[in-house]
C-alpha cells in the first residue's frame, strides 16, 4: 500500500519509476538520454551492475551522479526485484550550473547545448527534504527498525569520441521534428484538460509540457517569467474553448501577466504557475456556457461585452430578431434569473472590480458599468452588496484584482445555482 502511494505519488510528479530483477529488464537508462547525447562510451550499466551486487537489504538508497540528479534504489522486501525512482533534480538547472559541469567533466564547450536540452527533461522536485522524509517513512513502514537509509555521490567518467556523429545528429532535422511534435502533443493535451475543468488533469499535463521547452536565455529567471507568460496564453485560448466569456478571461489574463513581471524568485514563479492553472480550471467550471442554448449564449456575450450599452429586454431582442416575452421566458428558464437581474448583477460584479483595481471616479465607474444615474447606482450597489461604492473601495475588501475575480467568478457560480434550484 505504501508502495503504490509513493509510485502514484511519483507518477503525477512526471518521475520516472521502474522495478526490476536484472538490469537487462530496464530498456534504457533512466537518464532521459543524457549519457547517450553526450556521447558517453563506456559501460554504464557495468557501472550499475556492480552498485546492485553491492546493495544491502533493507536500505535504501540515494544516488546523486555528476549531473546532480538523484536516483533512489532498493531491493524490495521478501524479493529479487529492485525499485528505482529517478532520476529527479531538487533545483531549475542554470545556465552558470551547465557551465560548470562540462568544466569539471572536462565536456567540450559545444556540448552546452545539448547538455542543457537533455538536463531539462528531468523532473524537477521543488522540495529536496520531502522528497527524503517520503523515503524515511516509506524506509519504517517497509523494513521496520531494520530499514536505513543511506544517501550516496557517484560519479562516471566521460568520453567524447564520436563529436562528429553527435554534431550530426543535432542537424538532423527528423530529430527536431519530433521533438517539436512531442511537445504539440503535449500542448493540446493540457488545453484539451483545462477546457474541460479537469485541474488534476491539467497539472500532470503541465508538468509534461513544461519540459519539452528547453531554456532560451542565459537568464534563467526570466526564461521562467516566459515559459509562464506562454503558459498563461494558452490557457486563456484553452478557457475561451471551454466556453469562458472573454470579459472573464482578460481581466484574469491581463493580472496574470502583471504578476508574473512582478515575480524575483523562481519559487514565487512556480506557485504563480499552480494559481494561473487552477484559476482558469475554476473559471470553466464555473463561467462556461456550453448547457446554454445558442440564443442565450448570445444574449449573455451581448451582456458581457459592452455592460455600459442599452442592455433592456426591448433593445436586446429587437437586436436578435426574437420575441421579447419569448426571450424573456427562455433566459429565465434556462439562467433561473431575469434578463434585469442578471444584467444588474454582472454590472455590479464589474463595478466591484473597477472601484478596486482603479483609482476611477464613483461617477464614471457608474457610467461605464452602464448606469449613469450615481444615486440610482449607489442605492443598487448597497442593495447587492449591503455598502456603498465609497465604504467599498475605502475598506480594501480585496487585496488584488486577481482575488477579487476569483471571488465573483465563486459567488457567481453559487448565485447562478441557488436561483436555479429555486425557480
Amino acid at each position: 500500500m505504501y508502495l503504490n502511494f509513493i509510485e502514484e505519488f511519483f507518477e503525477q510528479s512526471g518521475i520516472k519509476i521502474h522495478t526490476f530483477k536484472h538490469l537487462e529488464d530496464l530498456m534504457d537508462l533512466p537518464d532521459f538520454g543524457v549519457r547517450q547525447a553526450l556521447q558517453s562510451l563506456h559501460d554504464d550499466r557495468e557501472t550499475i551492475e556492480t552498485l546492485l551486487s553491492q546493495l544491502e537489504k533493507n536500505t535504501i538508497y540515494h544516488l546523486t551522479d555528476e549531473f546532480f540528479c538523484t536516483y533512489t534504489i532498493f531491493q524490495l522486501p521478501d524479493s529479487e526485484e529492485y525499485f528505482l525512482a529517478g532520476p529527479v533534480a531538487f533545483e531549475i538547472y542554470r545556465k552558470d550550473q551547465i557551465k560548470k559541469i562540462c568544466a569539471s567533466l572536462n565536456i567540450p564547450s559545444e556540448f552546452e547545448d545539448t547538455l542543457n536540452d537533455n538536463l531539462f527533461k528531468i523532473p524537477w522536485f521543488s522540495s529536496e527534504s520531502l522528497y527524503y522524509s517520503l523515503f524515511n517513512v516509506l524506509s519504517s513502514k517497509l523494513f521496520g527498525d531494520k530499514g536505513q537509509v543511506l544517501c550516496i555521490n557517484i560519479t562516471q567518467s566521460i568520453h567524447f569520441d564520436k563529436l562528429n556523429e553527435e554534431r550530426q545528429r543535432l542537424s538532423d532535422p527528423y530529430v527536431n521534428m519530433k521533438d517539436i511534435e512531442e511537445r504539440y502533443a503535449y500542448e493540446n493535451r493540457l488545453i484539451a484538460r483545462v477546457a474541460a475543468g479537469d485541474e488534476l488533469g491539467a497539472f500532470t499535463e503541465v508538468a509534461k509540457f513544461s519540459k519539452t521547452i528547453p531554456p532560451r536565455l542565459s537568464n534563467s529567471l526570466r526564461d521562467q517569467k516566459d515559459l509562464t507568460i506562454t503558459l498563461n496564453t494558452l490557457l486563456r485560448k484553452a478557457a475561451e474553448t471551454g466556453g469562458v466569456h472573454p470579459l472573464y478571461i482578460d481581466s484574469f489574463s491581463n493580472n496574470n501577466v502583471k504578476a508574473i513581471e512582478q515575480c524575483s524568485e523562481f519559487q514565487q514563479i512556480n506557485s504563480l504557475q499552480n494559481k494561473i492553472i487552477s484559476g482558469y480550471c475554476k473559471m470553466v467550471k464555473q463561467q462556461n456556457m456550453a448547457n446554454y442554448s445558442q440564443l442565450i449564449q448570445d444574449v449573455i456575450m451581448i451582456i458581457n461585452t459592452d455592460l455600459s450599452a442599452d442592455l433592456s429586454l426591448h433593445t436586446i431582442s429587437e437586436h436578435l430578431s426574437v420575441n421579447p416575452n419569448y426571450l424573456s421566458t427562455a433566459f429565465k428558464k434556462e439562467t433561473g434569473m431575469t434578463l434585469t437581474d442578471y444584467v444588474n448583477k454582472h454590472r455590479i460584479e464589474y463595478a466591484k472590480y473597477l472601484l478596486i483595481s482603479s483609482k476611477l471616479p464613483i461617477n464614471q465607474i457608474a457610467e461605464r458599468c452602464g448606469i449613469p444615474d450615481v444615486a440610482y447606482f449607489t442605492r443598487l450597489f448597497k442593495r447587492m452588496t449591503s455598502t456603498t461604492p465609497k465604504t467599498y473601495r475605502e475598506n480594501g475588501i480585496h487585496s488584488s484584482a486577481e482575488d477579487l475575480m476569483n471571488e465573483n467568478i465563486k459567488r457567481s457560480s453559487k448565485t447562478d445555482k441557488a436561483q436555479t434550484v429555486k425557480a
